[in-house]
């Protein structure tokens, strides 16, 4: 195991907890915070945190999930959520906080 500046590498992948955090506006009001902590070749997961979120928005994964069949879309703000393998789409009608957690292989 190797740990440097936020990130711990196993030989079973990756944890970064100094992932990028990328800041997504709503369309009409708010932000979302986006990050992927877990970007490895068997295990990926992505965060999602609303901040009075209204609208719609758009986050691109650094890494690419394998495909949609294996990917899980859990937390209190999960029906506000799609995604494909590339990309997560916000879409809320109401300033909206909270989370949502995207994990998959």
């Amino acid at each position: 195991m190797t740990v440097s500046s936020g990130n711990i590498v196993t030989s079973t992948g990756s944890f970064n907890s100094g992932a990028t955090q990328t800041t997504v506006n709503g369309s009409t009001a708010g932000t979302a915070i986006c990050s992927m902590p877990f970007a490895g070749a068997s295990y990926k997961k992505a965060m999602i945190f609303l901040n009075g979120f209204n609208g719609s928005g758009t986050y691109t994964f650094p890494a690419s999930f394998s495909g949609t069949n294996t990917i899980v879309v859990g937390g209190p703000l999960a029906a506000d959520v799609t995604v494909t393998a590339t990309n997560a789409s916000i879409t809320t009608t109401t300033n909206t906080s909270g989370g949502a957690v995207i994990e998959g292989y």
